[in-house]
């Protein structure tokens, strides 16, 4: 017997692995995405390549959705809240607008009692020059909106700056955040499923490695002490309570020098940290999200294998095609069929399991498919 029919609102490659986690399952998948190229698009049982404003795909989208999701933030929050009243949409509209603005997102867990880096709304360049000068560290200024991949946010490392970064960003058209700068010793994020019944479970917690805004790799188990992952999982757990989550969500954390885990971002979906999970864990990040959001038992995650996430962008790709051929069985490539290699594009991603993440790294670093990101290799 079939199970429902999803529509996916977003066709990327997050929505191309729900889809194929989803199909064994007995799931079917209808696709909301503009782009005609749309990974997911090309899997679905039908692809509504319309702008998000269509009111005419609307409603035929919801005629043809038992129940929907989203596969990354941008979506815009009023098609959101209005799908939320006409079909049902577990993850719902309320948490999709928190995490589409910074300042709301660090409000709420304020009031969760998670600790966050020091922040301040900012409405002019002498508000920047303020927040330099109270917490003494360079300052990070990003969009409340739109952000991702380190685009829309700037350093500022002195208050001379902070007028031309101010009007960089575009501070008079639309609204900036400060941050305090964290000398944090390494990333790490956690992802939790909290099913619509309650049940609540975490992946093992990964470490993070970026390049230029970009993550370059997940290492899994992450390099932390086994009293800072274990609060790890309890600052997850308690936010998927918090936010009575409906779904996957991800959430990154800063490691301080001092132990203190502080928390910096949330993304209320499957995660690009998390991809480790098709290949090292019994249960992958995709299946347990369509299992929490349709109110199925969730499975237990294991990690069986140490697992390196590598990656992949479009200057990488010529290196790729040189040694595909000759991947090691233990190395599992994941390809997103997009046309285009584009600089900073991702095209793919590789999970190598090893029996350990010396032995994986050690492999990785004979491939020389791309510079060793600064901190992955010790």
């Amino acid at each position: 017997m079939m199970g429902p029919t999803i529509g996916l609102l977003g066709g990327g490659q997050l929505g191309q692995m729900l889809i194929l986690a989803g199909l064994p399952l007995g799931l079917r998948f209808v696709v909301w995405d503009p782009d005609p190229g749309s990974p997911a698009g090309r899997l679905s049982t039908r692809h509504f390549c319309k702008p998000y404003d269509s009111k005419e795909t609307l409603e035929e989208f919801t005629r043809n959705s038992d129940l929907v999701t989203y596969e990354f933030e941008n979506i815009p929050y009023p098609l959101v809240a209005e799908l939320e009243q006409k079909v049902s949409l577990p993850q719902g509209s309320s948490l999709l607008s928190i995490c589409q603005h910074r300042i709301r997102e660090k409000q709420t867990l304020q009031k969760l009692s998670i600790a966050t880096a020091p922040f301040q709304s900012v409405a002019s360049a002498g508000a920047l020059e303020e927040c330099l000068q109270q917490w003494q560290t360079p300052v990070l200024l990003k969009t409340c909106m739109g952000g991702y991949d380190g685009k829309g946010q700037r350093k500022v490392d002195k208050v001379a700056d902070a007028e031309a970064a101010f009007q960089d960003l575009q501070g008079d058209q639309r609204e900036l955040i400060a941050e305090g700068w964290l000398p944090f010793e390494r990333e790490i994020s956690v992802l939790v499923a909290r099913s619509t019944t309650g049940e609540i479970h975490c992946f093992p917690v990964v470490e993070n490695v970026h390049e230029a805004g970009i993550l370059a790799s997940s290492l899994v188990p992450a390099r932390i002490s086994a009293d800072l992952n274990r609060k790890a999982l309890n600052i997850a757990t308690q936010i998927a309570q918090g936010l009575q989550l409906n779904g996957m969500l991800a959430i990154e954390m800063f490691v301080m020098p001092d132990g203190q885990l502080l928390v910096n971002e949330l993304a209320p979906r499957p995660h690009n940290s998390g991809h480790y999970t098709q290949d090292g864990t019994n249960v992958c990040q995709f299946e347990q999200h369509l299992r929490a959001i349709c109110g199925w038992p969730l499975r237990e995650p294991k990690l069986h294998s140490p697992t390196v996430m590598l990656n992949l962008l479009g200057e990488h790709i010529p290196a790729l095609q040189a040694w595909h051929a000759g991947l090691p069985a233990e190395a599992h490539l994941h390809w997103y069929g997009k046309a285009e290699a584009r600089p900073g594009r991702k095209m793919a991603h590789l999970n190598l399991c090893a029996a350990s993440l010396d032995e994986a790294l050690e492999e990785l670093e004979k491939w020389k498919l791309r510079s060793p990101p600064k901190g992955i290799y010790t």
